[in-house]
């Protein structure tokens, strides 16, 4: 049951019938209630405030509850039921590489120099500042250099080779470049509203209840770069044990991450419980699939890289808006993939040949998009 099932609504109809109906039970001295005279007239604007007031009310009833806020509200309602606060965007902080051709001199890469990605299909150039001053003595060909993201979001966590421009103009530097495990901290982009419900409904769980899941998954999910927090209080390691596995918003946790939850656990967690928490292992899912396009208005230049980016998104922890993604606490059902790339426009059919199929995933693992190989042909018709 809805909160706003509780109410006895009435439409603008119902109540002009009931207003002519108690001004004619007390003997009103104006007898003519036909539509157009100046009295109803006057009496239909009246009504029309009520009905306005009959319809904001479910909404403001709405946003008293923890399982119906939305926004804003759903902040004030979380913190004051929960003591749960929505998590900030994040800054993603990471390590990459600076180098030059010829080592001879000394060169100089101060604090604020600014590195960039290029340009993406949309224009957008997402750029980073130096965090330290590194130096490259005389015969130093690269030297490693902290970086942070100059917003927050999870956006900023790109793959290796993305960050290749430097926007500040450095003498003696002639590239940078970022690795596969650049990331030292992943950033993080503004809390969704279901995802701090989730985490206000645990904490209140867990308050009530003790030492549970929720409680420890309430706690996990308190810091910033955690997803979602799976928690084993079966004794999974023997009497007194508790295993909780960190899924982070690219997947899988930076080291960093996974720390700060082992000392939030540490600190707030049971004093008895032998508490291990581990980073959520890679399952790699390879697609492969043909798909047969409007032979006259369909172009594989334009379908190919919205596939791509379809598929990506459909993988990520985060919501996506528009995309079906996956579930991931129990794995991969192959007529998702189908039902998303059937959604790009001019596709008219496809065809799944990787995986073969569905995938289910452990207590420990999370599934991350492999090689992507499409196949795109023109459909008989």
């Amino acid at each position: 049951m809805k909160p706003e099932d509780l109410l006895e609504l009435k439409t603008f109809e119902e109540l002009m019938d009931e207003a002519v109906q108690e001004l004619q039970s007390r003997q009103f001295k104006i007898k003519n209630f036909r539509p157009g005279r100046i009295f109803y007239t006057l009496l239909e604007l009246a009504m029309l405030a009520v009905a306005s007031l009959f319809k904001l009310l479910p909404k403001v009833l709405d946003q008293l509850f923890l399982s119906t806020a939305k926004g804003a509200w759903l902040d004030i309602v979380a913190q004051d039921r929960a003591g749960v606060f929505r998590k900030q965007p994040q800054k993603t902080q990471g390590v990459i590489r600076a180098g030059r051709n010829n080592p001879a001199a000394k060169a100089v890469l101060p604090v604020g120099a600014v590195v960039t990605t290029e340009e993406d299909a949309d224009g957008n150039v997402l750029r980073y500042l130096v965090t330290k001053r590194t130096v490259l003595d005389a015969g130093v060909a690269e030297a490693t250099v902290p970086v942070e993201a100059e917003l927050g979001g999870a956006r900023y966590n790109v793959g290796p080779g993305r960050i290749t421009r430097l926007a500040t103009f450095q003498a003696g530097i002639d590239y940078v470049t970022n690795d596969a495990d650049w990331i030292t901290l992943e950033g993080t982009d503004l809390e969704d509203d279901e995802s701090l419900r989730r985490r206000a409904m645990n904490k209140r769980t867990g308050i009530s209840y003790g030492g549970n899941q929720a409680m420890y998954q309430s706690m996990a999910e308190e810091i910033t770069g955690v997803a979602r927090a799976r928690v084993n209080t079966k004794q999974p390691r023997g009497e007194g044990t508790i295993d909780v596995v960190i899924i982070g918003t690219e997947g899988v946790p930076t080291q960093a991450v996974i720390d700060k939850v082992k000392e939030k656990l540490d600190n707030d967690g049971s004093a008895i419980a032998d508490i291990a928490v581990y980073p959520a292992e890679e399952l790699v899912v390879d697609i492969t699939a043909t798909l047969y396009i409007d032979p006259v208005y369909g172009d594989p230049a334009v379908i190919d890289p919205k596939a791509r980016s379809l598929l990506a998104d459909m993988f990520k922890v985060t919501p996506v808006e528009g995309v079906q993604q996956i579930n991931i606490d129990y794995g991969l059902d192959r007529s998702l993939i189908v039902a998303n790339l059937r959604a790009i426009e001019r596709v008219f059919s496809v065809e799944l040949l990787q995986p073969a199929e569905d995938i289910k995933t452990t207590f420990k693992q999370i599934l991350v998009l492999g090689q992507v190989n499409l196949t795109i042909l023109g459909a008989d018709v």
